[in-house]
């Protein structure tokens, strides 16, 4: 009788602890989905959610006056768009916003095709890197 009690008590503690332990897994899952709803925290942070599946073509097109023109084709939610050439963004469109040396995403919500201009302040073509989030399973780099 007695000495089987301590041992019965002690299998739901641990199996409590069990439980707790897959479900703190899946909410830092969820929350690590979540990530940078408001834009990504640097211009070289890659997304904290989801898998790279290949690359997507960004148009880089001389527009004059050493001034540059990148297009993102396709639906994204989230966007890092940097550049280590000397020059400035312009003010990006809505649903986006300068940091620093790239543009990124000022929300989660869906985005079409946009075009950003880039005014160099070197000669040359400037280099450009980044990717686009499809959505919180999926992301790709850009190919220029």
């Amino acid at each position: 009788g007695s000495c089987s009690q301590p041992s019965n008590q002690a299998t739901p503690r641990y199996a409590s602890l069990i439980i707790s332990g897959p479900l703190l897994l899946l909410l830092l899952l969820v929350s690590l989905c979540q990530a940078y709803p408001g834009g990504a925290p640097s211009c070289t942070s890659t997304p904290g959610h989801g898998a790279n599946t290949g690359d997507l073509a960004a148009v880089v097109q001389n527009i004059g006056d050493n001034n540059w023109q990148v297009t993102i084709t396709g639906k994204h939610k989230g966007l890092v768009l940097n550049t280590e050439t000397k020059g400035a963004w312009d003010p990006a469109v809505d649903g986006y916003q300068k940091k620093g040396t790239c543009i990124t995403h000022s929300s989660r919500s869906d985005k079409d095709t946009n075009s950003f201009v880039f005014r160099a302040r070197e000669e040359g073509t400037p280099q450009f890197s980044g990717f686009v989030v499809i959505d919180y399973a999926n992301y790709k780099g850009l190919a220029f």
